[in-house]
């Protein structure tokens, strides 16, 4: 057979146009019709070829899967080093009730030719997005932002909602890069140089360099992050006495909807205490604080207790427990360090995101750990966690209930329009 090829004009006109808007409608309009076929018919053939074994699975990928999926299948679903899913960030932006017939839908979802959404490209979107992608990243490393569907598409300028789904994505973003840079130097360094002791003190370092990340980014509600600054005084070695004293409360559990600030809020309100501190020359206070899935030792309720219990037991000069390995060995060195508090120190521990840790010994023992009751009266614990998580919130709700007077739960508002604008221009400003 002999196949002639025939200049591109002879199809399309317009194709080869010096003017740009009628090339591109005329590419536009005969690729519009084209691609659909091509795709199906190249789609059918490599899955027929597939069931009858004349084509391998790696080969009717390439027939079946776009290129930022084939781009995942080869960097997470099929790699070969065993830290790569702590390398990679989920950012999935959940549009909330798109409306196919808006004009600007054709940028977020596949539309097809006659108007209609693709229903085949959307269910293999929704099954990375939903099932393979969740599966394969640790939860820490997921961030998921419903963001409601406007007529003109998505606009920080004039929605809200979009403006602080932009100014958290930028954050997560900028916080995972860093934190990965730091951790694969940390772990780096500590197989190659570090002592245990010298490990315990990095993770530290990595931990409180991302407090005064968080606290340096704080913009606005000075207020509350006054009100919770004289929460922690009483503790925190400064002057907690008086009318701006909020009482006893040991565990303080800061709840609020994703993008509240939550984290942001608690940072600085303690990295402002740590440079008080340091300002008036004192070092009374022992500034703890674990960002749950920063690093290795912060994922699992196991690593990340034993963790903190050997470093308190530093920081007091005591020596080491020889044996922590099992839970309870682990649990009870935990509450012994929180016990045991030297009268010279006070301890304020803060445990972000709560919610995404995990556990091999249930969520009941691990909140167990958190309990106020025979702590040192120079222990502060700070624990956040999302209004809607099922799985920690209900048991933390009721531990603070039961300890009466130790316990204190508080619902952050969301932001406010105003504050998030402000929010979204720091940001943006800063970082770009």
């Amino acid at each position: 057979a002999v196949y002639r090829l025939s200049p591109i004009a002879a199809v399309l006109p317009d194709a080869l146009s010096s003017d740009k808007a009628k090339a591109g409608a005329a590419n536009g309009l005969f690729w519009g019709k084209v691609f659909p076929t091509l795709q199906n018919v190249l789609a059918e053939a490599a899955r027929a070829l597939h069931q009858r074994g004349e084509l391998s699975q790696a080969a009717l990928l390439k027939y079946i899967i776009s290129v930022t999926e084939d781009e995942q299948y080869h960097g997470i679903f099929h790699f070969t080093d065993n830290n790569m899913p702590c390398r990679a960030i989920l950012l999935h932006r959940a549009i909330q009730k798109i409306s196919p017939q808006d004009d600007a839908a054709r940028r977020f979802i596949d539309i097809l030719p006659n108007g209609s959404v693709d229903s085949t490209a959307q269910a293999q979107l929704h099954k990375v997005q939903q099932e393979r992608l969740p599966a394969a990243l640790p939860g820490p490393m997921q961030h998921v932002y419903r963001v409601p569907w406007e007529a003109y598409g998505l606009d920080p300028r004039l929605s809200m909602e979009h403006a602080q789904y932009v100014a958290q994505m930028v954050e997560d973003l900028t916080d995972a890069l860093a934190s990965s840079l730091v951790q694969s130097w940390a772990e780096q360094s500590a197989k190659a140089f570090l002592s245990d002791a010298d490990t315990l003190l990095h993770e530290q370092a990595i931990h409180l360099q991302h407090m005064a990340n968080l606290a340096h980014r704080f913009v606005g509600r000075t207020a509350l992050v006054d009100d919770f600054k004289a929460r922690l005084r009483s503790t925190s070695g400064g002057s907690g006495g008086g009318s701006n004293n909020k009482g006893p409360a040991q565990l303080i559990v800061v709840t609020g909807v994703d993008g509240s600030g939550r984290s942001s809020l608690v940072s600085k309100a303690m990295a402002d205490l740590s440079q008080e501190e340091h300002a008036a020359g004192k070092s009374s206070t022992l500034f703890v604080a674990r960002y749950v899935g920063r690093t290795v030792n912060s994922s699992s309720a196991e690593a990340l207790f034993k963790d903190l219990a050997l470093m308190l037991f530093r920081a007091y000069g005591e020596p080491a427990p020889k044996t922590i390995d099992s839970w309870e060995q682990i649990r009870n060195h935990f509450r012994r360090a929180l016990q045991q508090v030297p009268e010279n120190k006070h301890v304020v521990l803060a445990l972000f995101e709560v919610d995404k840790l995990s556990s091999l010994v249930g969520i009941g023992n691990v909140v167990q750990c958190f309990n106020p009751e025979g702590l040192s009266s120079r222990v502060k614990i700070v624990v956040t966690l999302l209004d809607s998580d099922r799985a920690y919130m209900p048991k933390m709700r009721a531990l603070t209930r039961a300890a009466g007077g130790s316990g204190e739960a508080l619902s952050l508002p969301a932001l406010q329009r105003a504050e998030a604008a402000e929010m979204l221009e720091v940001v943006l400003k800063r970082d770009f």
